[in-house]
């Protein structure tokens, strides 16, 4: 399960984007290797639809706190 961390803790990359609309399409993302400067953009590792492990890049919108 890839997480993102923030000054109130763990936050699964998932579910932040679930939470915004954001369909997934049966993805899940399993590993998170990288975030760019600014924490929204994440890239990693994940098993796709099919089945297969492969990366994806993602963007996470800026929440409201």
């Amino acid at each position: 399960m890839a997480v993102l961390w923030e000054a109130d803790g763990p936050h699964v990359i998932d579910d932040l984007l679930t939470q915004q609309a954001v369909d997934l399409g049966g993805w899940k993302l399993w590993l998170a290797t990288a975030v760019s400067a600014d924490g929204q953009t994440i890239v990693g590792d994940g098993i796709a639809p099919d089945g297969t492990l492969t990366g994806w890049i993602a963007v996470v919108p800026r929440r409201d706190r």
